[in-house]
């Protein structure tokens, strides 16, 4: 098996002792390569020296000439380059000791920004002019787990409350195992994983196993109660939790139960929020035709399955027969059913056994689109005007807004 390349990349600034220094770093490392960042005044000063010293300890040596030594956002740039041309050829690691600020601030960045696993600098003992006195130094490696935990935790956060739960759940897999890595943040971890779970089954309307997911959460609620922002006592959280996995279980049990028209306009809601208005539009459409079934469902026409034909009749002869045939009604003939059963919701959004102008133009804008017979994107102003329609109905049926949402993250990062 062939052995990876390592690659050493040291600041050189132009102080007077460094070059003890840098030589004690690389022989802590002990890499193949050693990949020498000068400015012109530093390769002027330390160079010949450096890369004498350096060969002589059988170390292929590599020049990198910075631009600047004072702007950071410049040599960041540089810097990330540099790192992702050695890595190429193996694994880097890097040095930042012995440079200006500017120059040990953006080689450090760089190092997290390109996925290093750690950085490392040399201290030792100094004199009354605060030098670092030659032979007293000594390698310290720096982890990059803390800061990276703290970016990708924020990130996770950030999408998680962008409603994009399938992102947050993939992303807080990786803080948790960042985060195993570093024990005070361990439990943190697993909470923010298990809310993520159970909001990205929560919003495909996966309720028993988003009740799964808040049931973990009854395991910390400490943590829990930390990125929810929650100021309250373990016991008051506890009820929230259990009371938030029991309407959970109740929309899994029933399928008629008049809080899902809310679980649908709130879906429809996040998918506006991201701006898929032909996702929203489906999940508008989807409510409406609830609304109506809920209202078949306590005239006892609708069983959460199938359709009955009232015991009076009165219903044309077209929906008789999808009846008698066990077929399904669409959203447009559930309304006109209301209508012949002289019920609200049908008064309002039928007349004459036809759709209001209104709805049917609503309806006219979703099926031109690629959710049904067309091509034609849905655009903002057409969901608009169907939430419009759906909410009269939501109203107009009596249904209470549901007990709970998903909630939103207010922690910023994990510490």
């Amino acid at each position: 098996m062939k052995t990876r390349m390592k690659t050493l990349i040291v600041t050189v600034g132009v102080g007077r002792t460094i070059v003890s220094g840098i030589l004690r770093s690389i022989e802590a490392q002990n890499p193949d390569k050693v990949v020498f960042l000068f400015t012109k005044d530093s390769k002027e000063k330390h160079g010949s020296e450096l890369i004498e010293e350096t060969r002589k300890r059988d170390k292929q040596v590599e020049e990198e000439m910075l631009r600047t030594e004072a702007e950071a956002d410049r040599l960041v740039i540089d810097c990330v380059r540099i790192i992702h041309r050695w890595k190429k050829e193996g694994d880097v690691c890097i040095d930042f000791t012995f440079g200006t600020k500017a120059m040990t601030a953006a080689l450090y960045t760089a190092g997290l920004m390109t996925g290093l696993k750690s950085a490392s600098y040399v201290e030792g003992e100094r004199d009354p002019n605060g030098i670092v006195i030659s032979g007293s130094e000594r390698v310290i490696l720096m982890s990059y787990n803390l800061p990276r935990l703290i970016i990708l935790s924020q990130k996770v956060i950030h999408l998680y409350n962008s409603h994009y739960y399938g992102s947050a759940l993939e992303l807080a897999e990786e803080v948790v195992g960042l985060a195993g890595r570093l024990a005070d943040f361990g439990r943190k971890a697993e909470a923010l994983y298990n809310i993520c779970s159970a909001a990205y089954a929560w919003d495909r309307f996966e309720f028993r196993e988003a009740a799964e997911g808040v049931g973990k959460l009854l395991d910390s609620v400490e943590e829990t109660a930390y990125l929810f922002g929650m100021d309250t006592d373990k016991a008051t959280l506890k009820k929230y939790l259990e009371d938030m996995k029991g309407y959970l279980l109740s929309l899994d049990k029933n399928p008629m139960n008049p809080s899902l028209a809310w679980e649908l306009l709130r879906n429809a809601e996040r998918r506006a929020a991201t701006k898929r208005w032909d996702d929203a539009v489906a999940r508008l459409y989807r409510t409406m035709e609830f609304v109506g079934q809920l209202a078949l469902s306590e005239l006892g026409l609708f069983d959460g399955r199938e359709y009955k034909e009232p015991p009076e009749g009165g219903l044309p002869n077209e929906i008789k027969d999808l009846l008698d045939k066990r077929m399904p009604l669409g959203l447009r003939n559930v309304y006109r059913v209301l209508f012949y059963q002289k019920h609200p919701l049908g008064r309002r959004f039928v007349g004459v056994d036809q759709l209001v102008p209104e709805f049917r133009a609503v309806l006219n804008a979703r099926n031109k689109s690629i959710l049904a017979h067309g091509l034609k994107p849905v655009d903002e102003e057409a969901y608009k005007r169907f939430g419009e329609v759906v909410e009269e109905a939501v109203g107009l049926a009596g249904i209470r807004d549901a007990a709970f949402t998903i909630p939103d993250i207010k922690a910023e990062t994990l510490l």
